[in-house]
């Protein structure tokens, strides 16, 4: 249930710290550190992101269940097949398993949030048939 005041990006479900604390635990088991508040890591048109060189979530102030579960499934899934395979697999590929995921998941998303994947997955695919993208 959306609550005024704990909505964030795209009017999505705004995470507690108590629950992004459980996530950072969670991740830390996973060699995978949470950085919050990280705005100054991150561009300004990035909401959060999973920087698996560093081995790093970095999430803005107020980060969305929609924004976080994005970035821990691109870290438990570099986690799972190593550096390597994870690199290999490409920019596009990665992503496509990210909105696999969310879909597998929905009812946990708002019907923005759902668009906003797809929406982001198919400009990927069109950067990638432009080569633009791996």
């Amino acid at each position: 249930r959306r609550v005024s005041g704990h909505t964030g990006f795209l009017d999505g479900v705004r995470l507690s710290r108590s629950q992004i604390n459980n996530i950072a635990k969670e991740m830390e088991k996973l060699g995978i550190k949470v950085i919050r508040k990280a705005d100054k890591y991150l561009p300004p048109n990035a909401r959060a992101a999973f920087d698996y060189g560093l081995r790093n979530i970095y999430l803005r102030k107020n980060a969305t269940l929609y924004e976080v579960y994005h970035e821990v499934i691109h870290a438990k899934q570099f986690a799972k097949i190593g550096r390597e395979a994870y690199e290999a697999l490409g920019r596009l590929s990665r992503e496509e398993h990210v909105l696999n995921e969310i879909l597998k998941s929905k009812n946990l998303f708002n019907e923005a949030e759902i668009a906003h994947a797809i929406k982001y997955v198919e400009g990927l695919r069109e950067k990638f048939m432009m080569g633009l993208t791996n």
